[in-house]
Parts: structure tokens; C-alpha cells; sequence
């Protein structure tokens, strides 16, 4: 499969990318969250990822690589310093890929993309938050080696649901924990908000999730 994904290419984010940035996230949000977050708070969360939204973020410096397949933006991941502190230095915010381009191999390549990131800036290990209820998502992370490590709830005027995901102002959610390559220094293990907490807000306009179980690569 990784070898329909050997042309694509994966870079940093352009302020000319915003608009194809605001489409993949609404293609890929409408099909990935559909059924699980309720729809008026989905679509309202599509609305406000607009281009805008996309200039201003890429603007701040936040780290945002771009998958591109055959000259087309088809998914794009963010990252940076994990939201919760401690052993997992890293964590990526968000990793998406449009419903035509997904089974392909090129979120897998998007996701060591991320990592490979991670590590030039000398982050050591990984942590990611996706929706329990999304389980391509927490299959996905499953297949790359990550564990979980912990678990929370919120309520926002919703119900109670369970989490893996960033970026969701619903539920709760799970960690997953991963192992850089090369980072030998790394210790395993890893640090998830216990319920009702929340984790800390990111610099810049990347929402963090306010609640959620994690995953971590140590």
C-alpha cells in the first residue's frame, strides 16, 4: 500500500495552501466525525476553520505540514510541544487526509513526517489525542505502536463521550503514547489528564482538547 503514496510530498505549510487547508478539513471532518460529534457543534467547528483561520495559524509559526499528492493538497497534520507535561515531549495536534486519498499509506507517511519534526526539535517522545468513538482514528495510532496511558471527561452541554483526538471541544478522550526512533534517551511511559482535567491551551490559534485518554510513543 506505502507504495501508492510514493510521489506524494510532505512540507511545511504555505499561506497560499489556507484555502485547500479549509477544504481538507471540512472533507475530512464531515467524514471522520460524522455520527459522533453532534452535528450542529461539527458544523460550527467546520465554519470557524475557514481560510482566515488557516493564514492566521500558519502566520504564528505553529508547526503545519501539508501532504501533497500529485500537485493536491489531500491531508495536513500540526504538532508541537505536548499540551500536558511530562514524559512525552511532543504530540501532534491533528493528522488528517481527505476521504479519496485515506487507505494509501499516505497517513502513515504523514505521521513519520510528524515525527521526524518532533525529533530535529529535540522532543523527546510523542503523545496523541484522538476520539474513543473515532476508531479509524485510534486503529491507525494502534498500527504505529501507540498505547494508551490514560483517560478523561467533560461536559460542555453535551453527553459524556469518550476521547483519543485533539482539537474537540466534545467528550472526553484517550492518549496514546509512541516511541521516537533513535530517541534511546527517551523514558517510556507517559501523562494523561485524570477526568475533569483539562490540558493547558497552545501559543497561536491551535486549539487544544479540553479533555481526553492518551497515547504516547515514550
Amino acid at each position: 500500500m506505502l507504495g501508492a503514496s510514493s510521489h506524494c510530498r510532505i512540507r511545511r505549510g504555505h499561506l497560499s495552501d489556507a484555502p485547500a487547508l479549509s477544504d481538507v478539513f471540512r472533507e475530512s471532518w464531515s467524514q471522520a466525525y460524522l455520527g459522533i460529534i453532534p452535528q450542529l457543534h461539527l458544523d460550527g467547528m467546520i465554519r470557524r476553520r475557514n481560510a482566515q483561520w488557516w493564514s492566521s495559524t500558519i502566520k504564528s509559526g505553529n508547526g503545519v505540514l501539508v501532504l501533497q499528492v500529485g500537485g493536491i493538497i489531500a491531508g495536513y497534520a500540526t504538532l508541537g510541544t505536548a499540551r500536558v507535561r511530562g514524559e512525552q515531549e511532543g504530540e501532534i495536534y491533528e493528522l488528517y487526509v481527505t476521504p479519496t486519498h485515506q487507505g494509501l499509506g499516505f497517513g502513515e507517511r504523514l505521521f513519520e513526517a510528524c515525527r521526524h519534526q518532533l525529533d530535529t526539535r529535540q522532543l523527546c517522545g510523542l503523545i496523541v489525542w484522538a476520539l474513543a468513538d473515532n476508531s479509524a482514528a485510534t486503529d491507525f495510532y494502534w498500527r504505529r505502536g501507540g498505547r494508551p496511558v490514560g483517560a478523561g471527561r467533560a461536559r460542555r452541554g453535551l453527553s459524556v463521550r469518550h476521547a483519543v483526538g485533539a482539537d474537540h471541544r466534545v467528550g472526553g478522550g484517550r492518549a496514546v503514547r509512541h516511541h521516537h526512533p533513535g530517541a534511546g534517551a527517551c523514558r517510556a511511559g507517559g501523562l494523561a489528564p485524570g477526568p475533569g482535567q483539562l490540558p493547558a491551551a497552545p501559543a497561536g490559534p491551535i486549539r487544544r482538547p479540553t479533555s481526553g485518554r492518551g497515547c504516547s510513543w515514550p
